[in-house]
């Protein structure tokens, strides 16, 4: 009888990552497109976004192996997105200026996402239990 193979761990995490991240981008999302009545840029990334990661999501769900694929770009477009948002927000202030609880809890927030993301990226790619449960052997390198 074929067995079916337990979701690894970065398979259940990237899971996370990616819904939680779609539920706040469309939640954005949807606050832009109530707020502006004309169509900018800005608009299109967090839907963008918003696609990327709920096309990995369903990927991932149906043990595709282009839904880990669509997870991964995923991952690095928000750990991207991510990095600019921290960089507009923070800038070069020195630590000292994050004195607020609210301000030191955003910056240890985002510092820990920034390093995560690619972590679980690589795990998600490279680890011999993704690899097994998707069935791909073409990811040895």
């Amino acid at each position: 009888m074929d067995q079916q193979l337990r979701r690894p761990l970065p398979v259940l995490l990237t899971g996370v990552v990616l819904a939680i991240s779609s539920a706040i981008i469309g939640t954005v999302l949807i606050g832009i497109l109530f707020v502006y009545d004309d169509t900018t840029p800005y608009q299109v990334r967090p839907f963008l976004l918003l696609t990327l990661s709920l096309t990995g999501l369903i990927g991932l769900a149906r043990r595709q192996l282009w839904g880990r694929e669509v997870a991964l770009i995923s991952l690095v477009s928000l750990w991207a997105f991510i990095l600019h948002g921290f960089w507009s927000i923070f800038g070069e202030r020195p630590i000292i200026a994050f004195r607020t609880p609210l301000n030191f809890s955003v910056f240890i927030f985002l510092i820990t996402l920034l390093i995560v993301l690619p972590y679980l990226f690589a795990k998600l790619r490279w680890s011999a239990a993704s690899r097994e449960f998707f069935g791909s052997k073409l990811c040895s390198i």
